[in-house]
């Protein structure tokens, strides 16, 4: 393989201008549907395929109209007015013709909707606080991803009226979490870049040898992400896979970059200059090298493909096609361009910070460190081991939880709609857990069913923190299943 990358080194410098052409026309074309990637990614994919949770969701689909998992709740509250005052009710108004008019909202219900002997479920107890809900007909990644949008043009509809009005559900909560996520993100990457351009020049020493990673990590991101987009057209990526890729990109790029010219310098010194020798002799040692680094990444996060959560599939295949990218970068692109640069890749040295030599290096302190490793090998794994074993004990104490609420800031609409509906109805009533059930044989409706059905909502009242239940019993307040199973007869044969 050396041999073979060697030969490669050598013809490839033959024909820079060509290589070089070919990634400036790859670097447009991924960088203009790179722009275009992030709407066709969802804030979803963590569901399991096969799971309970994942029957319910499709159940909840398929067999009830204008209901799923989607399904959101919005919580209105006010400090003065109440519900049923015309201020309230005008301001309630004016919240649901809002959120009707949104393409992706199919229904809303609302204690305006029902006879006002049934407005208790939709009303707190003081009444300042009252909700409704709201059917959608996205699913719940692309939910995640429209809300926030939504809930900015809801808080802007009632402008300073003093009313407060909040989308609730899971794909709220994630919608906002995401949004949060990416701007923390963003202000990161902000912050990140000019602690990046300081170290790569520290490490490198040069300006000119500090451009080479940003040289490999643009080109390649620009790539990933242009490939990215043509993928999500047709499997269901999460906006996690742009994280994914922009760090990796980063990361992996300085490293290859950094094992690249630090050979190539030497290289360069050995050979007197001569650029075409140095890059042959380099991509058979330094390109060796990162040609199996990136095929061990790949192979290893492969693996992850096999796990069936969207999500976690989106982060494995953003790190396996950016890594793809930097191996083509850094045996294409980074040769062509020492070629050009040549010993100019020493050019605009950072003061202070002498390059040093190759012959200086073959004895110095990473030289020392490791023949004294070799000398003591039981000795050093001994004391290696008892650091690690230290640093992974308190891992034994480690407690972890499911995100919730508490993990928003208390400013976010999500968390101060949270915080009115617990005040108006009560703790846990923010995340109903939805029961569903079916029967194999018969019907729910008949007599038979409805005593099974009440038999098991009657287990799930005595299961411990089990605050209240709603259920088909609820809208048949004091009725006995015959009369439910007659209701229903009556409704069906007319």
């Amino acid at each position: 393989m050396e041999r073979i990358l060697k030969r490669f080194g050598k013809q490839i410098t033959h024909f820079r201008w060509v290589v070089i052409g070919l990634w400036l026309m790859l670097l447009v074309f991924g960088g203009y549907y790179a722009t275009q990637v992030g709407s066709h990614l969802t804030g979803g994919g963590w569901g399991v395929p096969g799971s309970d949770s994942n029957q319910a969701y499709e159940v909840l689909s398929e067999e009830f109209e204008s209901r799923d998992a989607t399904s959101l709740t919005f919580v209105m509250s006010h400090e003065v007015y109440q519900v049923g005052s015309d201020e309230y009710t005008e301001a309630f108004k004016l919240v649901s013709q809002s959120l009707q008019n949104e393409p992706e909202i199919d229904q809303v219900y609302t204690w305006l909707d029902v006879e006002e002997t049934t407005r208790g479920p939709f009303v707190s107890e003081d009444a300042y606080t009252s909700i409704g809900f709201i059917e959608v007909n996205v699913d719940e990644g692309f939910a995640q991803k429209v809300l926030p949008d939504i809930q900015e043009r809801l808080t802007a509809s009632l402008g300073e009226s003093g009313f407060e009005a909040t989308i609730l559900g899971a794909p709220a909560f994630w919608g906002e979490m995401n949004e949060l996520s990416q701007a923390g993100l963003e202000k990161a990457h902000f912050y990140a870049f000019p602690i990046i351009v300081i170290v790569l020049l520290f490490v490198f020493r040069s300006v000119v040898s500090s451009i080479t990673p940003l040289l490999l990590s643009g080109f390649s991101i620009a790539a990933s992400l242009g490939i990215l987009h043509f993928i999500a057209q047709g499997m269901e990526l999460s906006i996690f896979v742009l994280d994914a890729a922009l760090m990796l990109g980063i990361g992996v790029g300085i490293d290859f970059a950094l094992i690249f010219v630090k050979r190539f310098r030497e290289e360069l010194e050995k050979s007197g200059d001569d650029t075409a020798l140095a890059v042959s002799e380099t991509m058979g040692t330094a390109g060796h090298a990162i040609l199996f680094s990136g095929i061990t990444i790949i192979v290893a996060m492969s693996a992850v493909l096999f796990v069936d959560i969207a999500a976690v599939r989106s982060i494995a295949l953003g790190v396996i096609v950016v890594v793809f990218f930097l191996i083509l970068t850094s045996l294409t692109l980074l040769p062509v361009f020492l070629t050009i640069v040549g010993p100019k890749i020493n050019a605009w040295k950072v003061p202070f910070l002498p390059i040093k030599e190759a012959r200086q290096n073959e004895k110095g302190t990473w030289y020392r460190l490791a023949h004294r490793v070799m000398r003591r090998p039981v000795l050093y794994l001994t004391m290696s081991v008892v650091f690690l074993l230290a640093l992974a004990w308190p891992a034994l104490e480690l407690e972890v939880s499911t995100p919730d609420a508490r993990m928003l800031p208390e400013d976010t609409q999500v968390r101060k709609g949270l915080s009115h509906l617990e005040e108006g109805f009560g703790i846990g009533y923010s995340a109903p857990i939805q029961v569903v059930v079916s029967a194999e044989e018969g019907q729910l409706i008949d007599e038979s069913g409805l005593e099974e059905l009440q038999n098991i909502v009657a287990k799930i009242e005595e299961m411990d923190n089990v605050e209240g239940i709603t259920s088909l019993f609820s809208l048949f307040p004091n009725f006995t299943v015959e009369q439910i199973e007659r209701c229903y007869l009556i409704k069906v044969n007319g």
